[in-house]
């Protein structure tokens, strides 16, 4: 089965969340987990220690990223403990996938 999270999750902070943040669990259940995510110029330009360091991270482009949401890092963790294959496609709609070396000058 295919379980895409922005779907099957209610994406609003209401009490009747409570019952769709069973991550894990679901997760594990899976046979692989595919992470799709866009690739966030403002992350990919800072280096490791800059992304680390307190503030460094704009908040619009936190809310872009999927590493810097907890349920994405819930479920990658839970597959990597379950040792379900990950696979991670981060990038753009443009040729080269959102990777600043391969796009045309």
């Amino acid at each position: 089965f295919v379980w895409i999270d922005i779907f099957a999750v209610l994406q609003w902070p209401v009490p009747e969340q409570a019952v769709d943040l069973d991550f894990r669990s679901v997760v594990q259940a899976c046979g692989a987990l595919i992470l799709v995510a866009v690739h966030v110029p403002e992350i990919a330009a800072l280096t490791i220690e800059e992304a680390q360091a307190q503030g460094n991270v704009p908040d619009a482009a936190k809310q872009l990223c999927a590493f810097f949401r907890v349920w994405c890092l819930v479920e990658i963790a839970a597959a990597l403990e379950a040792k379900l294959p990950v696979v991670m496609l981060v990038g753009g709609s443009r040729i080269g996938g959102g990777n600043p070396a391969s796009l045309p000058p």
